[in-house]
């Protein structure tokens, strides 16, 4: 089972994506992960994330057909949830991997999670 505060980090990402996507949508790092389904993965528990130029919805079990597995350890998820990590340190841990045809998708993913993260801190600190 996804832990409590990971599934709340992953619910507020949505939220700020949902609020943020129409300033976002034409950015270069954004404009891949358009249209895809991702499945995520924190130990034995499988959610799909789905991004459209609208929304981003997280729903349970994962969709063999998805564009990317994106999966790490527990710590691993809190550490980009808090904009404190992404892909690229994760997988020089050798706490993350991927396939050669997943690795935008990882990289430009992970560069979301942290700077929603960080915008999130930012608009709560008042900044």
């Amino acid at each position: 089972m996804i832990p409590p505060d990971i599934q709340e980090g992953l619910t507020a990402f949505c939220e700020t994506w949902n609020m943020m996507i129409p300033a976002l949508k034409e950015n270069y790092l954004v404009e891949p992960l358009l249209n895809r389904r991702i499945n995520l993965g924190c130990e034995d528990d499988r959610r799909l994330l789905t991004l459209t130029p609208t929304e981003a919805v997280i729903t349970e079990g994962e969709d063999p057909f998805a564009h990317a597995f994106f999966a790490t350890d527990p710590e691993g998820w809190r550490e980009m949830l808090r904009g404190e990590s992404n892909f690229l340190t994760l997988t020089m841990q050798h706490r993350m991997s991927t396939r050669m045809d997943e690795a935008l998708i990882h990289l430009r993913l992970s560069i979301m999670l942290q700077l929603l993260s960080l915008m999130r801190r930012a608009m709560a600190a008042g900044g």
